[in-house]
């Protein structure tokens, strides 16, 4: 370093700005950059900064030196210059970098709303697949409760269908002796009054070989006969309970 021994990075270009609430955050390490640019160092330099290093390369000999700096006023314009034009450089990139990050923010954001829209219609199509599990359960049991309750049903009346069909059976078993009973009685029926026929014939024939009285008199006689055996006949028929 040469013309005094005075740090321009110190004097000149603050390492820690002031940020004001205007400032976003990306302004504000673009400050600090534009700041600590100043401050850059590396070995060829020997000790000294890349703003002194900058002041000694554009520094006029025949410049008076500013006592607070301790270089020209050409020395300090020249080295601002170079910082904010590579400071100019690395901003345009990091603005780039800032649109991309809010671009992709913005994307991700847009995927956070896309995944909570989908977990909702998941949710809701959750929900809806087991409301309608539900309701067609609740419908498959309603429907199976009254199929029994039909089948039960159907089986009483089976039940009581086999009841009268036994019922019938000795109904007609009964009759059906009742009908050979009556059978038996009326051929015993015909052949007694076949009897009595031929007896009241022969005594209309030959009524003097009757041993009633007169032959009027027995033929009376054998009518009431005849009127017994057809009540007792009719008595025999009637149907029993």
């Amino acid at each position: 370093m040469k013309r005094g021994d005075v740090h321009v990075v110190s004097s000149t270009f603050p390492l820690r700005p002031r940020r004001t609430p205007a400032m976003t955050e990306t302004d504000d390490i673009k400050a600090r950059l534009r700041a600590n640019l100043a401050g850059v160092q590396i070995d060829a330099m020997h000790g000294d900064n890349l703003a002194i290093t900058l002041c000694a390369a554009f520094d006029d000999p025949d410049e008076e030196v500013d006592d607070e700096m301790g270089w020209g006023s050409s020395a300090v314009s020249m080295c601002t210059a170079t910082l904010d034009a590579i400071h100019a450089h690395y901003a345009v990139h990091i603005a780039r970098l800032e649109e991309r990050c809010a671009a992709l923010t913005g994307q991700v954001e847009t995927g956070a709303a896309e995944i909570e829209r989908q977990r909702e219609l998941f949710r809701l199509d959750g929900e809806g697949h087991a409301s309608y599990v539900r309701d067609l359960t609740n419908k498959h049991e309603v429907r199976i409760t009254k199929y029994a309750e039909r089948i039960g049903e159907m089986m009483c009346e089976r039940d009581a269908a086999r009841r009268e069909i036994r019922q019938l059976e000795e109904f007609i078993g009964r009759r059906e002796d009742d009908i050979l009973h009556i059978a038996r009685e009326n051929a015993s029926l015909r052949e007694e009054v076949g009897r009595l026929r031929e007896a009241l014939h022969d005594i209309a024939e030959h009524p003097e070989k009757s041993s009633c009285r007169t032959g009027s008199y027995a033929v009376g006689w054998a009518f009431f006969n005849v009127q017994g055996i057809a009540r007792t006949a009719l008595k025999n028929q009637e149907p029993k309970p």
